[in-house]
């Protein structure tokens, strides 16, 4: 299911590789995420999610910009 090569800039690093053979799997595990997704997603439109994201950007920024405040107010 997965096979190993050198990495041609470095060649203590390993690059690991997806076979044909897992293709089913990932076929598979891509389906539930779908399935999953849409139950998740079910009743909202793709203008809400769009507006979910940007209020959890806006959220992330204000955690961080807080965070950074109260380190600069610790020094």
């Amino acid at each position: 299911m997965i096979t190993r090569h050198v990495c041609s800039h470095d060649r203590r690093a390993k690059r690991i590789m997806l076979t044909e053979a897992a293709e089913p799997i990932i076929k598979a595990v891509n389906d539930v995420i779908s399935h999953t997704r849409n139950e998740i997603l079910f009743g909202i439109t793709p203008e809400q999610v769009d507006e979910l994201a940007l209020l959890i950007s806006r959220l992330e920024q204000n955690i961080l910009a807080l965070h950074e405040s109260q380190t600069e107010s610790q020094s």
